[in-house]
């Protein structure tokens, strides 16, 4: 199912969700322009590094398997800085749209809904959660781990817990429906266990949407409080532009 949009209109400039999607596209066309592959394996994580504490080495990558040592292939990489880096890498334009897309949707709610620091702060540290999430699962494994699907997957958490019963608009095939949003992430969490192993980390997507999860429950009740005053404002702002 692909989410077209939802009825859940934002209070407030979605500042930083609209400064991390200019950031993103502009990683992928500027910095990832013509060799995504090289600069993927040059700054972002991959679990071999992680598990290992040390950079991976080239015999790692042509053979595929860690902990056979020999000089890093990158020996000036920060492995903290790498699990940042891959949040904002993507390994191709249709992986790049589709995280942002969805972040478009979702991070302008997330955003009201926690202040626009703390939305900074909670993405990344979605975005590193559900990088460790998939290393703890695959500490062997040598290629990038790259994309904002970890981080975008909390947005996707914290929403199904502060507004489930939110209408989102989705695309079926060739069929659009309406569905609550607790239907629709629900549907979506649930159809990562069925994925399988492959191209798609959905281990670092379970992590993160879990994380997400887990830090909206945290603060509902403060993230409630800043959305009914914002919502007030906005209604006051409303009346007086009535008369």
């Amino acid at each position: 199912m692909l989410p077209l949009s939802d009825d859940n209109p934002k209070l407030t400039p979605s500042v930083v969700t609209t400064a991390l999607l200019l950031l993103t596209i502009s990683i992928f066309f500027v910095y990832q322009s013509g060799d995504v592959e090289g600069t993927s394996l040059a700054s972002s994580a991959v679990a071999c590094d992680l598990s290992t504490g040390e950079p991976i080495s080239l015999a790692e990558v042509q053979s595929e398997s860690c902990a056979l040592g020999g000089s890093p292939l990158y020996p000036n990489k920060i492995l903290p800085l790498s699990v940042l880096a891959s949040v904002f890498l993507h390994s191709s334009i249709l992986h790049l749209l589709g995280n942002m897309w969805v972040l478009r949707i979702f991070g302008d709610n997330i955003e009201d809904a926690f202040g626009h620091l703390a939305f900074l702060l909670f993405y990344l540290m979605a975005g590193t959660v559900a990088v460790l999430g998939f290393v703890l699962v695959n500490p062997r494994l040598t290629g990038p781990l790259i994309g904002a699907s970890g981080a975008v997957a909390g947005v996707l958490g914290a929403y199904v817990v502060l507004f489930p019963t939110k209408k989102v608009r989705v695309l079926l095939w060739l069929f659009p429906l309406r569905l609550s949003a607790w239907v629709f992430l629900g549907t979506w969490f649930g159809s990562q266990f069925f994925i399988g192993s492959g191209a798609i980390a959905w281990e670092a997507h379970v992590a993160g949407f879990l994380f997400g999860a887990t830090v909206a429950v945290l603060l509902r009740s403060q993230a409630s409080l800043r959305l009914a005053g914002l919502t007030a404002e906005s209604q006051t702002g409303l009346q007086e532009l009535v008369r």
